[in-house]
């Protein structure tokens, strides 16, 4: 099993300290015991030389032979001389022993100290001191000043011996001592870093996302508690992790299904985010890195940096393609009241702008349409009453054109009316089975005696012969067709105006074509259009909604109306009427 980094750092600074101990009661004994030996072994040289002094004093005084004391120095009875014995007499030469390179000589300055009645004692130490020699010397007869000094020698080395046998002991000691602590060690140590391993990879667990491990917590002391922090840290951080993600995929479908563009940039004004409505309004697939590459217009990108750099909101519109965006922008500031960026809500106002535009033609339209009448009823109104016209038949012809002028207002009126129930999707048009050849023959006797008034012919046929019934609202599909044969008849000052119907497995198409005016391709898009009129000059012939009412009848119905024209050759409507069918009435 692979040791932790506590276990390393324990048994490191285990060792050291063992070592540091080693080294300071190593140096502390060395110093101590060394002196202590020294000594003792000194004060046994002191009484050995004493005693030898004694048998050279002895010897001087012809108490014992010359034969004893040779016998003495050369067998070393029991020891008596442990050592190198030197001796010198009175006048400092060496008498004993007759060598030449002896460790000591008489020009050294403590032989004539010795001499003067001084005790010399000298030690030399070697190898750490645990090797070396130590020297005593003086007079041998202090009581008188004519004699001698001796000196003795002996060797440190036993001292040295013993101090490494000590030491020696104690480093065996110390060794023992640690591989006995080892395992107590080693069982305390695991005991705690198996708990702190178990937590750890808990813990690595959790920053991967895995919030299902828990911690032993039966370890005693601190390391349970701190187990049991972790586990109640890691059911809070799952917990409000699982709301952050949550909330997270909330916001994110939120975003991805607004119809509203969401772009996102960061403090530099790069993109970070776009959801899939900007990427459509802007006509691309994926997010490009260039932000102009999303939108081209440099005006929008320069009130983006402008509010990244006063950290102000701003709104603007713009031109994309076809579209009208409307921008507006956001800065995002964080607690610490930096920038982090900005966000853009992203709004295509084409349709919006489109109707306004509308309802702006719509007022006016209907402005100019009621000023009209209204203007004429006026001016005769007032023309009338200040008695200025005079003769009967002016203020007859003046009181017909008032009515004409009321009933032509009455029938605006009655038209916005119309178009606006239509729109309104209140008005219900009930459908049911209805013969379109008994239909069509109706409106042919009611506008054949109109188009002979104007000197037009007009036509009914039926290519295919008899049509199939139809599933329609009769009063509405009248009215469509006969709102197409009133323009015709209006449009078309010499010609022919032919109604017709033909069928096919689903549809019966009814047909008015004329060979008037005709429309040009520039009118052609806005003839449904309310107040749209194709020439002006005959402005006052209609109220221009008759097409947008009929157009309306025909969405309420689910029906189409279409038109083919070409300038000058007249023009071609065609209305389809859903076939009737047996289980449709029913449904």
């Amino acid at each position: 099993m692979k040791r932790s980094v506590l276990q390393r750092r324990f048994f490191r600074l285990l060792t050291i300290f063992l070592v540091l101990i080693f080294v300071l009661t190593s140096g502390l004994y060395l110093l101590t015991v060394r002196q202590a030996m020294t000594d003792i072994m000194l004060r046994s040289m002191d009484s050995q030389l004493d005693r030898i002094s004694s048998l050279l004093t002895m010897y001087s005084r012809n108490e014992i032979q010359s034969y004893m004391l040779d016998w003495i120095f050369r067998s070393d009875t029991e020891g008596f001389l442990d050592g190198e014995l030197y001796l010198f007499d009175r006048k400092g030469s060496l008498i004993y022993p007759q060598e030449p390179n002896s460790a000591i000589q008489p020009s050294d300055s403590f032989v004539r100290l010795a001499l003067q009645g001084q005790t010399i004692t000298r030690t030399e130490f070697s190898s750490f001191y645990l090797s070396g020699k130590a020297m005593i010397g003086q007079r041998i007869d202090p009581s008188t000043a004519d004699n001698g000094a001796a000196f003795l020698i002996r060797s440190m080395n036993d001292t040295g011996l013993a101090i490494r046998s000590l030491l020696l002991s104690m480093t065996i000691s110390i060794v023992v001592s640690l591989l006995i602590l080892l395992y107590p060690i080693t069982r305390l140590l695991n005991s705690m870093t198996r708990p702190i391993g178990e937590m750890e990879r808990v813990a690595d667990a959790m920053t991967r996302g895995d919030f299902s491990r828990r911690a032993k917590e039966e370890a005693p002391g601190e390391l349970g508690d701190l187990a049991k922090s972790l586990n109640r840290l890691n059911a809070r951080l799952y917990s409000a992790i699982s709301d952050v993600a949550l909330e997270r995929n909330r916001l994110q479908e939120i975003l991805y299904n607004l119809s509203e563009g969401i772009l996102a940039v960061d403090s530099d004004g790069s993109l970070t985010m776009a959801n899939p409505a900007v990427l459509n309004l802007c006509g691309v697939e994926d997010l490009p890195e260039s932000r102009e590459e999303l939108i081209a217009d440099k005006t929008f990108w320069k009130g983006v940096d402008s509010c990244l750099a006063e950290n102000i909101a701003l709104m603007c519109t713009m031109r994309l393609k076809d579209k009208t965006l409307q921008a507006t922008l956001t800065p995002l500031i964080s607690e610490t009241k930096e920038n982090q960026g900005a966000v853009c809500v992203l709004q295509d106002i084409t349709e919006a702008v489109a109707l306004e535009q509308t309802r702006r033609d719509y007022v006016a339209n209907v402005s100019h349409e009621l000023k009209t009448p209204v203007t004429n009823m006026r001016m005769l109104s007032e023309t009338l009453l200040d008695g200025l016209i005079q003769d009967p038949q002016e203020i007859r012809r003046s009181y017909g054109t008032l009515l004409r002028e009321s009933m032509r207002l009455s029938r605006l009126i009655n038209d916005l009316l119309e178009l606006s129930r239509l729109q309104s999707g209140t008005l219900y048009l009930e459908r049911h089975k209805t013969d379109p050849n008994t239909l069509l023959e109706q409106i042919e006797m009611q506008y054949q005696p109109m188009a002979d008034e104007v000197g037009l012919q007009f036509k009914l046929e039926f290519p295919k012969g008899p049509c199939p019934e139809v599933y329609t609202n009769a009063d509405r599909a009248s009215q469509i067709i006969v709102q197409l044969i009133s323009n015709a008849i209006h449009y078309t000052p010499e010609g022919t105006i032919t109604l017709s119907a033909d069928y096919d497995a689903d549809k019966v198409y009814v047909h008015v074509k004329d060979t008037g005016v005709g429309i040009s391709q520039e009118d052609l898009p806005h003839i449904f259009d309310r107040f749209y009129k194709v020439d002006r000059s005959h402005s006052s012939g209609g109220t221009g909604l008759g097409l947008s009412i009929a157009r309306e009848i025909v969405n309420q119905m689910k029906e189409t109306l279409t038109v083919t024209s070409q300038l000058g050759e007249g023009s071609e409507f065609t209305l389809s009427l859903e076939r009737y069918a047996k289980d449709r009435e029913q449904s």
